[in-house]
């Protein structure tokens, strides 16, 4: 898919984006986009442990599991790299060839 725009899109919680990227698949909507599971830390959890403040959740849209059940995923520095150049690409301005097309909110 063109990601041109995809900064735009970027407009929810970081935990979304690194999910995606982190398993794709988790969202339930078809992705052809590959895992990036390399860009993130895993370190199993001991009960009662509390979760580094940077730790995401990835969780199966479908059920609400937890993709790494008993683990800790935090992401990297090449994906936190990653989601800051993603989340840079705007295209703020419309071009002849490819005018914008405004965004309706659903509520």
């Amino acid at each position: 898919p063109d990601l041109s725009n995809v900064g735009a899109r970027l407009t929810g919680a970081d935990n979304d984006a690194y999910a995606h990227l982190y398993d794709p698949q988790s969202t339930g909507k078809s992705s052809h986009m590959p895992p990036y599971r390399y860009l993130f830390h895993r370190k199993e959890i001991v009960e009662g442990e509390a979760l580094p403040l940077a730790a995401i959740t990835v969780t199966k849209e479908s059920n609400k599991q937890s993709v790494e059940p008993g683990y800790a995923v935090t992401p990297t520095a090449k994906a936190k790299a990653l989601l800051a150049f993603l989340k840079s690409l705007r295209t703020d301005s419309a071009l002849p060839e490819a005018p914008l097309v405004k965004q309706v909110q659903s509520k």
